[in-house]
C-alpha cells in the first residue's frame, strides 16, 4: 500500500529545522510514498531562499488526497490537522517541555519523532504519552564535507579562526563566548572570531521575546574597539555557503546551554573541523572526547533560555567558562584545524537511514501494527 503524507513545515529559512525538512523531504521521496508538501512561515522565513528542485518539484505537486500529516512545526498548530493521523518531528531543549506543548501532542499526535535520547527522556519527564522514536538527523554529505578552498564570506587571514553559528537567543551562548573571549586573548593575538547568526532587532518598537539577546551588535562593537578581531555576518546564506564557511575557518566553537539535537555540530564535524561544544543534551548522542572538545555543564533552573516556558522553571546545562576558555586556547596554541574522527562519525548519520526508518513506523502505523520504541 502507498502512503499518502502531506509534509507541514519551514522550509524557505536559513533555520536549522528548516534545512532538516529540505533533506528529509527528498529522502522520503525516493520511497514508495505519494508525498506532498506546504512550505510555512517561521523563524527566518525568506521566500527568495533557493530549494533544490527535486524539493520544488514535491512542493508543485497537486495537492490529492491524503491520509497521513508528517508536521514539523510547533504544537500548538497540530489542531489544524484533526482529523488526520498526525505523526509529530519535534525537538525541545531543556530535561522537560512546556505544559501546553504537552496538551497538544497527547491530544492530537499519533506518534512523535524526536532526534536525540536526551530529547526522548525529556518528553516522557513531562509526561508524553504516546508512542515516541529516536530517529536522529543525517547530514548531506555532498554538500557538509571537507574543503580546501576559503568561503567567499571571508577575507583571507592567517589568524587562528573560530566559528560561532546559531541564533542571537541565550540558550545558543553567544553571550558567555563573547565574554570568555574577552579574557581568554588579547587585542594583538592572532585569532579572530566569525559570527554567523541573524541578530535580534527591535526596530519597529518590536518588543523583544525573553529568550532573545539584546543588542549583540553593540557588544561586538564593544569589544572591536578594543582591538579585538570580531566580525559579524547577518546575511542569509544557503546550505553550500554554509558548508563553504565551515570549510574556510579552523574550528567551530558553540556553547550552547544545551541542544535538542546540535545539527551544527554534526554539519562541522562532517566538514572535518574541530568542535567545541557543551557536554550536555542531545549531542552527546554523537560526541565523545574523541571527536569534540566537550565543555563541562552544570544543571541549572533556566527562567529565560528556553521559550515557552518562562515561568515553569525548566531544567538545561550551563557551560563552564573557564574549561570554554580552556578548550579554545589549546586549539589556538597548538593551531587545530582538523577532525578526522568527527568526519567519521558524521558519515554514519544519513537521511535516507532517517526516511527509512520514519516511513516504516508510519507503515507498521497503518497497517495497524505499533513499533517498540
Amino acid at each position: 500500500m502507498t502512503l499518502r503524507i502531506h509534509y507541514y513545515g519551514l522550509l524557505q529559512s536559513p533555520a536549522s529545522w528548516a534545512r532538516i525538512g529540505r533533506e528529509l523531504l527528498p529522502a522520503l521521496d525516493r520511497l514508495p510514498v505519494a508525498l506532498t508538501a506546504a512550505s510555512v512561515k517561521g523563524f527566518g522565513y525568506n521566500q527568495t531562499f533557493p530549494l533544490a528542485p527535486a524539493l520544488q518539484t514535491i512542493i508543485d505537486r497537486r495537492r490529492t488526497p491524503y491520509d497521513i500529516v508528517l508536521s514539523f512545526t510547533h504544537p500548538a498548530t497540530y489542531h489544524r490537522h484533526n482529523g488526520k493521523k498526525l505523526f509529530a518531528i519535534m525537538t525541545y531543549e531543556a530535561e522537560s517541555l512546556p505544559k501546553a506543548w504537552v496538551s497538544n501532542i497527547n491530544t492530537f499526535a499519533a506518534a512523535l519523532f524526536v532526534p536525540s535520547r536526551y530529547v526522548h527522556t525529556a518528553c516522557r519527564t513531562a509526561g508524553i504519552n504516546i508512542p515516541i522514536y529516536t530517529i536522529p538527523h543525517g547530514i548531506n554529505t555532498n554538500i557538509f564535507h571537507p574543503k580546501q578552498h576559503h568561503s567567499r564570506a571571508l577575507e583571507h587571514s592567517d589568524d587562528y579562526t573560530f566559528l560561532f553559528v546559531g541564533t542571537s537567543h541565550w540558550r545558543k551562548g553567544l553571550h558567555i563566548l563573547l565574554d570568555v573571549w574577552m579574557k581568554t586573548f588579547l587585542p594583538n593575538d592572532a585569532v579572530r572570531l566569525i559570527i554567523k547568526t541573524l541578530p535580534v532587532s527591535s526596530k519597529n518598537n518590536r518588543k523583544l521575546k525573553y529568550w532573545e539577546i539584546p543588542d549583540i551588535p553593540k557588544r561586538i562593537d564593544h569589544l572591536q574597539t578594543k582591538g579585538y578581531s570580531i566580525l559579524l555576518h547577518t546575511h542569509c546564506i544557503d546550505d553550500t555557503e554554509l558548508a563553504d564557511l565551515y570549510s574556510g575557518v579552523d574550528a567551530i566553537v558553540l556553547p550552547a546551554y544545551c541542544e535538542g539535537f546540535g545539527l551544527a555540530v554534526l554539519e562541522a564535524m562532517s566538514c572535518a573541523k574541530p568542535v567545541i561544544t557543551s557536554a550536555y543534551g542531545g549531542v552527546l548522542d554523537f560526541c565523545n572526547d574523541t571527536n569534540a572538545f566537550l565543555i563541562p555543564a552544570f544543571r541549572r533552573i533556566d527562567t529565560y533560555g528556553v521559550y515557552d516556558a518562562p515561568h515553569e522553571q525548566l531544567i538545561t546545562g550551563y557551560p563552564d567558562a573557564d574549561s570554554l576558555a580552556a578548550a579554545m586556547k589549546h586549539c589556538f596554541q597548538n593551531r587545530i584545524s582538523e577532525n578526522i574522527h568527527g568526519r567519521t562519525t558524521a558519515l554514519q548519520y544519513t537521511w535516507d537511514s532517517a526516511a527509512q526508518k520514519i516511513y516504516t513506523i508510519i507503515s507498521d502505523f497503518s497497517s495497524g501494527h505499533t513499533q517498540t520504541e
